[in-house]
């Protein structure tokens, strides 16, 4: 998303304070309030049910909202009365260079055989004169996930368009827990922009996920 480009959200609030209540989302990033938001405030919603629609953005720098807090107070905010934090992956991006639009041809979770493909397509824009060259990569625990498989990347011309590529794993019981979005400049001596988007692929044997995975994505 682009910076100054609002997040719009629409919720009922049933309440039984005498005195109303205050409501608040908030985006946050890492466990903290995201760096440099700008947020809509609340007046007072009296007792009884109704409709609010609220909006966040991101003013300035580069960061990913993952996650948006919602909050309750009291009518004079003497008392906290309901917090729930819900995960999202808003990425701002005061740059001209960027990844969106990104789809998944496999939903989440999903669990997969050794050499089946996820397939991937994406939308770009970027201000790079010469081009850019653009790769998504499996990652787990941080790292890229072993023994995987991709796509490379054909360069993508300056302004706007769509792209299309592809990983897998080959071996190795595994969760691929994120996959990471990276643009280079078209000799890939630059990194210009870099994203995650989370994701539960699980590869390998499918007795062994049907053991050990299924009933916690279930629950």
């Amino acid at each position: 998303m682009e910076i100054n480009q609002d997040v719009s959200i629409t919720f009922d609030h049933p309440t039984n304070e005498a005195g109303g209540v205050r409501i608040w989302v908030r985006s946050f990033t890492n466990g903290s309030l995201t760096p440099n938001y700008v947020a809509h405030g609340s007046p007072i919603h009296p007792v009884g049910t109704g409709s609010i629609v609220g909006s966040f953005t991101i003013a300035s720098g580069d960061v990913t909202v993952d996650q948006i807090r919602f909050q309750i107070w009291k009518a004079d905010q003497s008392a906290l009365l309901y917090e729930v934090n819900i995960p999202v992956n808003y990425q701002f991006n005061d740059t001209t260079n960027l990844i969106i639009n990104k789809f998944l041809a496999l939903p989440t979770a999903n669990i997969l055989g050794f050499n089946q493909n996820v397939t991937i397509t994406f939308d770009y824009s970027t201000i790079e004169v010469g081009g850019v060259r653009i790769w998504a990569r499996p990652f787990s625990k941080g790292s890229l996930t072993p023994n995987y498989a991709a796509h490379g990347s054909s360069l993508y011309l300056v302004g706007t368009g769509s792209g299309s590529g592809s990983f897998t794993i080959k071996s190795g019981d595994v969760n691929v827990d994120h996959i990471r979005f990276q643009m280079w400049n078209n000799t890939s001596s630059h990194l210009i922009y870099e994203a995650f988007v989370p994701v539960c692929y699980l590869f390998g044997e499918t007795s062994y996920f049907d053991r050990l995975y299924l009933p916690m994505i279930i629950k």
